[in-house]
């Protein structure tokens, strides 16, 4: 479908842009430490905290980032178009 192909595109763009990968995958790591700490319930330090909300807003606004998640949201809307069918 043109919205697949899209997303792949959107997708690619996304991955072929290193400052906004990198911030990704800093998100990541601390969504992951957040995890353990809340199982051992300890809560994160206000610095790493600020951190993530500082990434996360610059991620939101990085266009490789906004043009993929449009690509996604438009993919998902087909499938649930598609599923509703079925």
């Amino acid at each position: 479908s043109d919205e697949y192909g899209v997303l792949k595109r959107a997708n690619a763009r996304l991955a072929d842009d290193r400052e906004a990968v990198t911030r990704l995958n800093r998100l990541q790591e601390l969504e992951a430490q957040f995890t353990r700490m809340q199982q051992r319930g300890q809560e994160p330090a206000e610095a790493e905290q600020a951190e993530f909300e500082r990434i996360a807003s610059e991620v939101q606004v990085n266009p490789a980032y906004q043009g993929f998640e449009v690509a996604r949201a438009n993919f998902d809307r087909l499938m649930m178009r598609v599923n509703e069918e079925i």
